[in-house]
């Protein structure tokens, strides 16, 4: 992804939200935020003991990188790339006499846009698997459940209310 870190993650960073969605098999409709969150923790799953920074790292995630992307076409001042590191994720924070600072905000965001897409990938293949299987019916029902809500499967057929010359811009 030599070039392509920027595009990559601007991309990815919808999955979290839409997977929760199918997940959950309700719409995130007021409740984006939350959505994300428990999408994120589907793909990289928090270890116990750092719980808090967790949920720091989502919420940097979320204001930094997905609503600065959404809403600024830009990520925020606190996101950076590198592949330097093998984790997708890296997180900055403040120390103070070399300890940790609980009550801190996160520094920086450093993403491994490989690894990061490459968790996320990982995630949907193994969902597409376990849908496949049918064998957790409740995964089953709530995707199906969101078909309905989101791929208008049964309102009529839609169409282009213009003919194909005009549609090509031969006709005027």
């Amino acid at each position: 992804m030599e070039y392509g870190d920027v595009p990559a993650i601007s991309l990815t960073l919808g999955y979290f939200e839409g997977i929760e969605i199918y997940f959950s098999g309700q719409d995130s409709d007021r409740t984006s935020k939350e959505f994300f969150r428990r999408g994120f923790q589907r793909v990289f799953q928090p270890r116990p003991e750092s719980a808090h920074i967790f949920d720091e790292t989502v919420n940097g995630l979320y204001v930094q990188a997905r609503c600065g992307f959404s809403h600024d076409g830009l990520f925020r001042n606190r996101v950076f790339f590198s592949d330097g590191r093998p984790e997708a994720l890296t997180i900055t924070w403040p120390k103070k006499d070399g300890e940790f600072v609980k009550t801190g905000q996160i520094e920086s965001i450093v993403i491994n846009a490989k690894r990061f897409v490459d968790g996320v990938v990982r995630h949907f293949e193994q969902y597409v698997a376990d849908l496949r299987s049918e064998e957790d019916e409740t995964l089953k029902a709530n995707f199906l459940k969101v078909v309905e809500l989101k791929w208008g499967l049964n309102e009529p057929p839609r169409f282009i209310g213009m003919t194909e010359n005009e549609f090509f811009g031969k006709e005027k």
